[in-house]
């Protein structure tokens, strides 16, 4: 953390000495969480390896090395009681990462939407390579722990559902039918008068 603080201070310093203008920086790191629902567990070398994992491709979004946000890095792990209820959190990691690099840079990306998703793309991956679990599954996991009292539809209500909305696309289809046959009769009567008016003619030579 002393690291990340010097960093962030370095770059104020240096941009008020400079004498370029522009607001000093209002904050020196990005935190990012990475949750797990209960009856998940890694063990702590395959924490280490899901962090590190994480760390290199955010390295990669924002155009540096990983060595270069490493010693600007924390993460902090919690491990929850694991006691089979399905309220409370399970096991997370905080990861707290410096704005600024030791070596002056400016991680620009840090805080965008790329930066974000490609986080939580880094983490589903590195949970199945290195723990073997499904994102599928625990997200699943985490929604029915995040929403304990949520009591899953009746079959008969979840059946008219799915009956409605099979109705409704076959309605949408008989609709378009529809359209496209006036359109077609649209197109006759244009051709039926064009007819008539070749046969007028005919009859006005004749």
């Amino acid at each position: 953390m002393s690291n990340i603080s010097y960093a962030g201070e370095s770059y104020a310093a240096k941009q008020a000495a400079n004498g370029k203008g522009g607001r000093p920086p209002s904050s020196y790191a990005v935190e990012f969480t990475l949750n797990l629902p209960k009856g998940y567990r890694p063990d702590d070398k395959q924490w280490r390896q899901i962090v590190e994992h994480c760390l290199r491709e955010t390295a990669k979004v924002c155009g540096v090395e990983p060595n270069q946000i490493a010693p600007t890095s924390r993460a902090i792990l919690h491990q929850q009681k694991q006691d089979g209820s399905k309220q409370g959190t399970g096991d997370h990691c905080h990861i707290v990462i410096g704005k600024f690099t030791q070596d002056g840079e400016y991680l620009r990306n840090l805080q965008r939407k790329t930066v974000t998703a490609k986080m939580k793309q880094s983490f589903n991956a590195a949970v199945k390579h290195y723990c073997g679990y499904d994102w599928t599954e625990y997200a699943k996991t985490l929604q029915e722990q995040k929403y304990p009292n949520k009591r899953p539809a009746p079959t008969w209500k979840v059946r008219a559902a799915k009956e409605r909305d099979e109705i409704e696309i076959q309605q949408a289809a008989l609709d378009e039918r529809a359209r496209s046959l006036v359109g077609k009769a649209r197109e006759l009567e244009v051709l039926e008068s064009g007819i008539e008016d070749k046969l007028n003619e005919v009859r006005q030579i004749e």
